[in-house]
Parts: C-alpha cells; structure tokens; sequence
C-alpha cells in the first residue's frame, strides 16, 4: 500500500503526535503522561511515501488499520487500545 506524505501528516495529527524536522525526515513521537511509546518518520519531500511498510509498522499498524486511519475512524483512542493489545503500552 502506497499512501503521500501528506496523508501520514495528517495520520500523525490524527493521532496527537507533534512533529518535529530531523534532517532529511520529519520525525513524531507518540507519548502518553509523559512517556515516549513509538517514533514515526516521515521523509521530507513531496509525493508517495517509498517507506510505507516501515511508516505503517512504526505505528504498530497493520494495513486495515492504516487504511481505516487514513480515512477516519482509526483515532488516537483506538491507537492506544492497539499498542496496549500489541504490549507496546501497559
């Protein structure tokens, strides 16, 4: 699956991680009272982002869930709920 930057873009503020710019890429983090759970990159530049697969799995995501992120429902409540199930989250 083959998603543009500014779809992750808009995933990452979905999702209520700040974004930050870290030399080639843009880099978000994921945290929760305070604790960093996940990093996510997003390269900087224009068009399909040729990492979606290390995007997606950097999220803990499979590809429903980044489609269903993609257009809507998938929100930052279901992400936790996610990261808990997967243990990234206790």
């Amino acid at each position: 699956m083959i998603i543009k930057k500014r779809e992750a873009l808009r995933i990452l503020a979905k999702f209520s991680m700040p974004i930050r710019p870290g030399g080639k890429e843009l880099i978000a983090k994921f945290e929760d009272n305070g604790i960093v759970y996940l990093y996510a990159r997003v390269p900087k530049g224009d068009g399909d982002l040729q990492c979606t697969g290390k995007f997606r799995k950097s999220l803990h995501l499979d590809e429903v869930q980044l489609r269903e992120s993609i257009r809507c429902p998938f929100k930052r409540e279901h992400l936790i709920i996610n990261l808990r199930e997967k243990g990234v989250m206790p």
